[in-house]
Formats: structure tokens, sequence, C-alpha cells
């Protein structure tokens, strides 16, 4: 089972031979960015994780368009140091859990690649 969840614009792929755990990918933004850094907000085993709550933090740095006009000319502007709540999807029931965080060198990631393994049942 795999799922897109738009609103938090996050993937989710099931673990293959389990029923619960699912691995978090970022989807594509609306900016042309480079993921620098995640950190994980402050979560612990003890305390499940809500719905729509926020997982953590990553931090961007790349171009976005400021204008643009009908003959296709665009204007870019750089932009450093973004931060963007990541957020468990709203489709998550209570009591979610962060199993892992799998990127260990952002030099390498890219929008689509696995950012953390996630515990927790989801409505169907």
């Amino acid at each position: 089972m795999s799922f897109v969840c738009k609103a938090t614009r996050t993937a989710f792929n099931r673990v293959a031979g389990s029923s619960n755990r699912f691995v978090l990918s970022l989807t594509e933004p609306r900016k042309l960015l480079d993921c620098e850094s995640f950190s994980l907000s402050n979560l612990s085993n003890d305390v499940p994780i809500k719905a729509n709550s926020p997982i953590g933090t990553i931090t961007h740095s790349g171009f976005e368009i400021t204008e643009a006009d009908e003959m296709y000319h665009t204007v870019w502007q750089n932009v450093d140091g973004l931060k963007e709540e990541v957020r468990l999807s709203p489709l998550f029931r209570e009591g979610a859990r962060v199993t892992k965080v799998l990127v260990e060198d952002f030099d390498t990631f890219e929008v689509g690649d696995a950012l953390l393994e996630i515990e927790g049942s989801v409505e169907q």
C-alpha cells in the first residue's frame, strides 16, 4: 500500500513484510530547492504523533520564481535557509511513531528519496 498526501506534500510507502510501517518521502515542491538538512521535532517514543502534526523541519536553499509573463520570461530569486515543516499525514490514526531517520547525507538527498520510517495505522 502506498499513498500521497497532497495536504502535507508527503508520500508514504508500506515497508515490505510489515502491516504498519511506512517510509515517508517528500513530493515535488513548487520551487527548485535543494534539501540541506532535516531536524526531527522533539518527539519521544512514549508520546504518539497526532495526525497532521509536525514531525520535523527541513531546511532548503535554491531558487524560486518571483515573477513571469505571458512570453515565458521568468525572474528567479535565490532562497537560502528556507524552513519547511514536515507533517504527518492526516490519514494516520492516533499513535504513530517515527522509528528511523533514513537520511544521513543531504548532499545526495533528492525529493522522492526516503526520509523517515513511520510506524502507525492508516485509515482505510
